[in-house]
């Protein structure tokens, strides 16, 4: 027995310090040992405890202009619009093979508009920005018409232009969402015509479309296909993102940064998934007039806390407020975006 548990010990100090090979511990038994994959023997069973790997560290970018910083995806389009633009000014050939769109989701107020617009203006690209509410039409095919009607324009502007076009469409889940109810024909009818324009498009490296929304969930399944890998999500705030997006607020409004202690105090009070960027610079300027109507512009704690605090409280309260009152409402778009909106609220 001691020579067995010996043994034992042997075989599994093999497999530690060989983790990546095929072994036969007994007659007919052999097991390959994965990376991070510990196999300890005990008589005549074989333990497998497989150890979590460590969640690995997002890559991210910034842009100048913007505070914090934004998932790496959003450099690398950056980079393929440049690409295509240099080629284009130069008279060379293009690049081809190239995925020319993505699909931007998240909370509401977190940046999604901002970043696709940044994209377009940092590139410079030709920016073309609607929002998909003021595409429907209560009459039959008229939406898929006015769809038709952009992308026309888009291949006139290409062809005379020497910029990539590029589509913003903002809040896509207003035709894209629940498209297998039988009450959205029309809304249907928009979304196959867009998705008949990107196909046209899908080769041709001098459009691009950018869709955003803050329910990716709800979207028609086939419908996100066409994104493939390039479907960002635009998180919550995090703690470095929140102290830099109220310094860059605070400069812009008054030449000057937070006083440091005042600052983390912020940071530490807005740390809830619910807080957003719209918010955090609805604040700023909310405060700094308080503070000059109220104490000659002098910024105290407890005012900085309280007027947090209170917006804080009113922005919750008004989104399940107006989250719950869906169920009421005959507008498809607050219905499908206050489901969204419930979700995060609750999350």
């Amino acid at each position: 027995m001691l020579v067995y548990n010996f043994i034992s010990k042997i075989s599994l100090l093999v497999f530690f310090l060989m983790p990546f090979k095929t072994y036969s511990i007994l007659p007919s038994l052999s097991l390959f040992t994965a990376p991070r994959v510990f196999i300890a023997l005990t008589g005549a069973q074989v333990v497998i405890n497989k150890i979590k790997d460590e969640e690995p560290k997002k890559k991210e970018c910034t842009f100048p202009g913007l505070a914090g910083t934004f998932p790496i995806k959003f450099l690398y389009i950056f980079n393929q619009l440049k690409e295509v633009q240099v080629a284009q000014e130069a008279g060379t050939d293009l690049p081809q093979g190239l995925n020319n769109r993505l699909l931007i989701h998240g909370a509401p107020g977190n940046g999604k508009t901002k970043i696709a617009c940044t994209l377009a203006e940092k590139a410079g690209c030709h920016l073309v920005f609607i929002k998909c509410p003021e595409i429907m039409d209560k009459y039959m095919g008229r939406s898929a018409k006015k769809i038709k009607k952009i992308f026309k324009n888009m291949r006139e502007r290409a062809d005379v232009d020497k910029k990539i076009v590029l589509l913003v469409i903002d809040e896509i889940d207003v035709i894209a969402a629940h498209t297998e109810s039988e009450q959205r024909t029309e809304h249907k009818a928009a979304l196959q015509e867009l998705w008949s324009q990107l196909d046209d498009i899908q080769d041709d490296p001098r459009f691009f479309v950018i869709c955003t929304t803050n329910v990716e969930n709800l979207l028609n399944e086939a419908f996100k296909t066409r994104f493939g890998n390039n479907i960002v999500e635009m998180p919550a705030p995090d703690e470095t993102k929140r102290r830099e997006v109220l310094q860059l607020y605070m400069k812009k409004c008054t030449g000057k940064l937070w006083d440091p202690y005042l600052l983390e105090k912020l940071v530490k009070a807005s740390d809830d998934p619910k807080i957003c960027v719209r918010l955090l610079k609805d604040y700023v300027q909310e405060i700094l007039q308080v503070a000059k109507n109220e104490n000659n512009g002098v910024i105290t704690e407890k005012m900085a806390l309280d007027v947090f605090n209170e917006m804080k409280a009113k922005y919750v309260a008004d989104l399940i407020k107006w989250a719950e009152s869906f169920a009421t409402r005959e507008n498809y778009r607050d219905v499908v975006q206050a489901i969204g909106l419930l979700r995060i609220i609750t999350g």
